[in-house]
């Protein structure tokens, strides 16, 4: 599995965005995978193992944006909106989408919460979806 990747400089714009690498971190991590998980479903023989685990730390590495991101299929292994990717490495941080600043939870992607509804905004942690408000509640950090 061997893809371009586009280096580029860090933008300076403020507070920290979303950037494309966290984007693939924060959606793996969510689903509860490790690198070594979220590599299984893009190898079929164990010698092509640590290529792909490789390649995946490569994707999360800071200031590395992947080129053409649809072609890694990342959905075979753990949610992930291709779409959102091009638009964080893309457009100018004002034009971002709205992400959970934990999880990277979009509003237009269907998810249930840990209480069985849908995933929505918190109300009561800024930024956070209401998904990760729970997790959050659970740990005893609110």
């Amino acid at each position: 599995m061997r893809h371009d990747v586009v280096q580029r400089e860090p933008d300076l714009l403020g507070p920290e965005p979303i950037r494309p690498w966290n984007y693939i971190k924060m959606r793996r991590r969510a689903a509860g995978l490790t690198i070594e998980q979220a590599a299984k479903p893009f190898y079929q023989r164990p010698d092509h193992r640590a290529c792909c685990e490789a390649n995946l730390r490569t994707f999360e590495m800071p200031q590395v944006r992947v080129k053409d991101v649809r072609a890694l299929d990342l959905p075979r292994a753990f949610p992930f909106d291709a779409g959102i990717y091009e638009m964080l490495r893309d457009l100018p941080q004002d034009e971002h989408p709205r992400l959970c600043v934990r999880c990277g939870w979009d509003e237009w992607t269907p998810q249930a919460d840990r209480e069985g509804g849908d995933t929505t905004w918190s109300g009561d942690l800024p930024g956070h979806c209401t998904r990760c408000e729970q997790d959050a509640r659970r740990k005893g950090a609110l």
